[in-house]
């Protein structure tokens, strides 16, 4: 996501080194999603649209669907500006997940970084990996052990005592828009 500089080699955002790009830019390009980037004590709408700042409610809805949390906000007493804190019993943890989640991929990003992403997430939120996985028409870098969502990558790399290297490399496929 460009904080921390590789030691050798380079990481590069559409011909561009991410220490390089303007914040604001690098938040449109990038969105990641992992059991380290919790959420905020703050609303579910926050939430959601704290990379971009700027979404409308159609959009925070449209994303808040594919990320299976509509029943979620109409059981809320004021749905997307109901407050998330650290203890809040009105929301799981596989809720707050998919929170999370939905914050990746708000603005349609064209690089979604999922760090083992099926370590905080429920059933349904898996199968929302699944199936972003299968249709997301940008770029997805997923780091995980979970041998379902290997079978879905295009290509497979192996990281062992620091080397990376290539497992298996398959045709890009079409796919379809969020």
């Amino acid at each position: 996501m460009g904080l921390i500089k590789p030691e050798s080699g380079r990481v590069l955002l559409h011909g561009v080194d991410p220490l390089c790009m303007d914040p604001g830019v690098k938040a449109r390009q990038l969105g990641a999603f992992g059991p380290d980037l919790g959420l905020l004590r703050t609303t579910v709408r926050r939430n959601m649209d704290y990379r971009l700042g700027d979404s409308d409610d159609d959009e925070l809805l449209r994303v808040a669907e594919y990320c299976g949390l509509l029943p979620l906000l109409r059981r809320l007493p004021k749905g997307l500006d109901s407050l998330i804190t650290d203890h809040s019993g009105n929301v799981s943890s596989g809720e707050k997940a998919r929170i999370a989640l939905a914050r990746a991929l708000m603005g349609q990003p064209s690089v979604v970084l999922l760090d083992e992403p099926e370590s905080h997430l429920d059933n349904n939120g898996l199968k929302t990996i699944k199936h972003l996985l299968r249709t997301y028409p940008g770029t997805i870098v997923v780091s995980t052990h979970h041998p379902d969502l290997v079978a879905l990558c295009d290509s497979t790399w192996s990281m062992d005592t620091g080397v990376c290297s290539v497992i298996n490399l398959h045709t890009v496929r079409g796919v379809n828009k969020l």
